[in-house]
Order: C-alpha cells, then sequence, then structure tokens
C-alpha cells in the first residue's frame, strides 16, 4: 500500500500550506550542505523535502493524528476578577514613574 505524504503527520507544519514541491519532512534533518558561502548554511526549515524521502513505502510514514473530541478539554468563559475588584490587570510605566 502505497504511502502519501498528505496523510502524513511528520510534514513539517509551516510548508504544509505551500504546493507538495515544497513540503519538508520532520523526521529528516538536514545536514548543513557546506560550500564556500557559508558552511553551516541549512534551509529553513532544516529538513530533507518530503519528494526525495518518500518513494512511496516511506519507513517514516507516521498518520496523521485526528482530534479526538471526548477528550479535547472545553473552553469556557471566565469573567476576569481582577475587573471586578478594581484591580489593574497590568502596570503601566510613564517617563515619571520611571525616573522615581
Amino acid at each position: 500500500m502505497p504511502t502519501y505524504c498528505r496523510d502524513c503527520d511528520l510534514v513539517h507544519p509551516s510548508t504544509r500550506t505551500k504546493e507538495p514541491y515544497r513540503w519538508r519532512c520532520l523526521a529528516r534533518p538536514t545536514p548543513p550542505l557546506g560550500g564556500f558561502v557559508d558552511p553551516d548554511w541549512r534551509p529553513d526549515p532544516p529538513y530533507e523535502r518530503c519528494e526525495r524521502v518518500n518513494d512511496g513505502d516511506c519507513q517514516h510514514f507516521t498518520p496523521m493524528r485526528r482530534p479526538n473530541e471526548w477528550n479535547m478539554p472545553t473552553m469556557q468563559s471566565q469573567p476576569d476578577k481582577s475587573l471586578e475588584e478594581g484591580q489593574p490587570t497590568c502596570k503601566i510605566l510613564t517617563h515619571a514613574s520611571q525616573t522615581s
């Protein structure tokens, strides 16, 4: 059964939104590429391109994680107690308060 990078959890998140030929694989870090301009240069993000890693039967393939709706915490809006008590939520520094 072939493995497709589009179904793999190891595609770098910042590259997944780009064209597939730009996707990078988190399982394969890139060593410094060397050269005479900068011997320590690496691409950003510093991972191999997915197209070079996956040959259709990728040993690094990890199925994408799906959020489990039953175990996800729910966000409930809580009133901010500091606003009710009249307490400032942050201290604003002015020039006069910095010199004293």
